[in-house]
C-alpha cells in the first residue's frame, strides 16, 4: 500500500479512536447526573482522561483526620454503533453499559441490581440503597482499591481509576453524592452530623481549662460559659445555609459582655445578635435587663441557599460569654437545691433546604446549673432564747456579696405584735385573759413587723460584711459559693461575753447520676450544718457573764490602790521591825 493511503487509514483509524475517547467523556457527564439522581448513596462513576482512559474522584466536604476508602462496584463501557461512535438516548446522551466484574456473580436473589441477558446490569425496582444492609453488602462484592486514606484537608482526590462505578466508604458514613459533571467526578461527603453541647468552663488545680456542667458561685462572681457547636456544611442531601443559636439566662443572673463568636477559632461577626428580656419576646439593647439572646451565623456568603459555604465541612463554632448571680435580682435567685441550680439552657437551630424562612434543623438543647447558697444564724442565749442586739461579720473569699434580711418593728395601730420588756415582741394579746400585763412594756402600743432584705458589699472589692441579727436572733447571709469563711462577732447583747471566731471551709462537689447529676455543698466546721437543702445554718450561743474590765478601765485603778497599799504596809512593819532591833 501507498504511503500515502497508508497514513490516511492510520488517520482514519486515529479519528474514529478518539471519537470513541470523547464519547466516553460525554458518558462520564451523564453516569454522574444518573448517579445523583438514582443512587443517593455511595455510587459513583469517574470521568475519563481521553488520553490515559483514566479518571479521578474527588470528595469535597471531606472530615480532616477520618478515613476514606473507594470500592469498584462494576465496570462501565460505552454502547458503540457499527461505525464506532456512541449510542445515544433519547435524550442525546451516550448510553452506558454496566458489566459485572471478571470473576464475580451477581446473586440473583439480592435487593438491588439485576443483570439482563446480555450480562448488563441495571437497578431493580424500588431498590432502596440508603440501608446499612446494602452498605455492607457493597463492600463485601466490591473490589478494593484503595482504603484508609485519611484526609488531611477538606478535599480528598482518589486518582488513576480505571473507567467503573464506584462505591465510596469513610468512618462518618457513606452516603455521597455528587455535585458537579465535570469528567472528573466531584463528590460531597455529606455524612457529618451536627451537635453542639454547653458547658461552664473552670480551671483545674494546674490552671488548665476544663468544661463542668455544674458549679458553685457566690454573687456577682464571674461564670464563664461556652457553647459549642459541631458544624457541618450539609444535613443529609440538604445544604446548610445559616446557624440559629438561642441562649437562655436563669431570672437571677445578668450578662456580663456580649458573647463572642469563633468559627475554628477565629473571631467572626455574626449576622445579628437579638436581646429579649425576661418575657422572652421583649426586645432590648440594654444588657443588663437581656435574659435571653439569638444569635445568628451566616453559613454561606450571603445567608443564602444559594451562596458558596463560608467554611469547611465540619467546622467549629464557639459561643463565649461571661454571666454573674445577680443581687440585684435577688428575688429570683435559686439559692441550694441540689439537681436544679440557676439554669442555663441553650438551643441550636439552623436553616437548611430550600426552606429560607424558617430554621427546621433542629439540634435539641442543652443547659448548665450554677449553684449558690446561704448561711442562717440564729443568736441564742444558753437556756435557747433569742438573743438581738448582735452584730456579726462574715469574711471571705474575694468577691463575696452577701444579701442579709432581718426582721423590723414599727409602731403601727394595725399591728399584730406587742413589746415585751425583755426587747422581743410577741402576737399574745396582753388584754387577753389570763395573760401577765407586766411582761409588757406597754397594753397599748402594737407593733407591725417587716422583713427587710438589704444588699451589702461591693462585688470585688469587699469580703467583709457585716450584718446585725434581728429582734428574732436571726440573720441570713445569702449568695455564697466555695470558700473559707470566717464569722466574727463584732458586737455583743449586753450582759454577754462575746465568743471567739468561727472558721469554716464550705466545698463543693458533683456526682453524676443517670437522669443528670447531683450536688452537695459540704462544711469543715461541724457547728457549721448542712442541710438537705443545701444551705447552712449555724447556731451560736452567747454565755452570760462579765468580763475583766479593759487596761485603762476604772478596775485597774483598784488594783494600783490596793497594791500601793500593800506596799506601804509592807514598808511600816519592816521600819518597826528595824527600830525594835535597834532598842535591843
Amino acid at each position: 500500500m501507498p504511503k500515502r493511503a497508508r497514513k490516511e487509514g492510520f488517520m482514519k483509524h486515529t479519528k474514529r479512536i478518539f471519537a470513541i475517547l470523547l464519547s466516553l467523556a460525554m458518558v462520564m457527564t451523564m453516569m454522574i447526573t444518573m448517579t445523583a439522581t438514582v443512587f443517593a448513596d455511595a455510587q459513583v462513576v469517574h470521568g475519563t482522561n481521553v488520553e490515559t482512559n483514566k479518571g479521578s474522584i474527588t470528595i469535597t466536604n471531606a472530615t480532616v483526620g477520618k478515613k476514606y476508602g473507594i470500592y469498584k462496584l462494576f465496570d462501565a463501557t460505552v454502547a458503540l454503533n457499527a461505525d464506532g461512535t456512541a449510542k445515544l438516548d433519547s435524550q442525546g446522551k451516550p448510553i452506558i453499559n454496566y458489566t459485572v466484574p471478571t470473576g464475580k456473580t451477581l446473586a440473583e436473589d439480592n435487593a438491588w441490581f439485576k443483570v439482563d441477558a446480555n450480562g448488563n446490569v441495571s437497578v431493580k425496582e424500588n431498590a432502596d440503597i440508603t440501608t446499612a444492609a446494602f452498605k455492607t453488602w457493597a463492600k463485601g462484592f466490591a473490589s478494593e482499591v484503595k482504603k484508609d486514606v485519611v484526609a488531611t484537608d477538606s478535599s480528598l482526590t482518589f486518582d488513576q481509576l480505571e473507567f467503573g462505578y464506584y462505591y465510596i466508604q469513610s468512618e462518618v458514613g457513606a452516603v455521597l453524592t455528587i455535585d458537579s459533571t465535570t469528567p472528573s467526578a466531584t463528590v460531597i461527603d455529606k455524612n457529618q452530623t451536627s451537635s453542639f453541647e454547653k458547658n461552664i468552663i473552670e480551671q483545674d488545680e494546674d490552671g488548665n481549662d476544663i468544661k463542668v456542667k455544674a458549679n458553685e458561685a457566690g454573687l456577682k462572681e464571674d461564670v464563664d460559659f461556652n457553647i459549642e457547636v459541631s458544624a457541618t456544611n450539609y444535613s443529609k442531601t440538604d445544604k446548610v445555609f445559616k446557624y440559629v443559636i438561642t441562649d437562655t439566662l436563669e431570672a437571677g443572673m445578668t450578662y456580663k459582655a456580649a458573647p463572642t463568636v469563633k468559627v475554628n477559632g477565629n473571631t467572626v461577626t455574626p449576622a445579628s445578635i437579638v436581646y429579649y428580656k425576661a418575657d422572652g419576646t421583649t426586645t432590648t439593647t440594654t444588657l443588663s435587663e437581656a435574659q435571653k439572646a439569638v444569635i445568628t451565623i451566616n453559613w454561606t456568603a450571603d445567608g443564602t441557599k444559594a451562596g458558596a459555604h463560608l467554611y469547611p465541612a465540619s467546622s467549629t463554632i464557639d459561643v463565649d460569654y461571661t454571666a454573674f448571680l445577680d443581687p440585684a435580682k435577688k428575688d429570683q435567685l435559686v439559692v441550694g437545691g441540689t439537681t436544679d441550680g440557676n439554669t442555663n439552657e441553650a438551643e441550636v437551630k439552623f436553616f437548611k433546604g430550600p426552606d429560607e424562612t424558617t430554621p427546621s434543623g433542629d439540634l435539641g438543647k442543652d443547659h448548665t446549673d450554677t449553684f449558690t447558697t446561704e448561711l442562717a444564724i440564729l443568736k441564742q442565749d444558753q437556756d435557747g432564747n433569742a438573743l438581738q442586739g448582735a452584730e456579726f461579720t462574715l469574711t471571705g473569699p474575694t468577691g463575696a456579696v452577701v444579701i442579709t434580711t432581718k426582721d423590723v418593728f414599727t409602731e403601727d395601730a394595725s399591728g399584730q405584735y406587742w413589746k415585751l420588756k425583755d426587747g422581743t415582741y410577741t402576737t399574745d394579746d396582753p388584754t387577753a385573759e389570763g395573760m401577765d400585763q407586766t411582761q409588757y412594756e406597754s397594753t397599748e402600743v402594737k407593733y407591725k413587723k417587716e422583713t427587710t432584705t438589704t444588699v451589702t458589699g461591693n462585688g470585688q472589692t469587699q469580703t467583709a460584711i457585716k450584718v446585725e441579727v434581728g429582734s428574732d436572733g436571726k440573720a441570713t447571709f445569702t449568695g455564697l459559693g466555695a470558700g473559707d469563711y470566717t464569722l466574727s462577732e463584732t458586737k455583743v447583747p449586753d450582759g454577754y461575753n462575746k465568743i471567739a471566731d468561727i472558721t469554716f471551709t464550705i466545698g463543693f462537689t458533683t456526682e453524676q447520676t443517670a437522669t443528670g447529676y447531683s450536688v452537695k455543698f459540704t462544711s469543715s466546721n461541724r457547728d457549721v450544718k448542712v442541710g438537705a437543702d443545701n444551705k447552712l445554718s449555724l447556731t451560736v450561743e452567747n454565755q452570760k457573764g462579765v468580763e475583766l474590765p479593759a487596761t485603762g478601765g476604772i478596775g485597774t485603778v483598784i488594783f494600783y490602790v490596793l497594791g500601793a497599799a500593800l506596799l506601804i504596809g509592807c514598808g511600816v512593819v519592816l521600819v518597826s521591825k528595824r527600830r525594835m532591833t535597834k532598842e535591843k
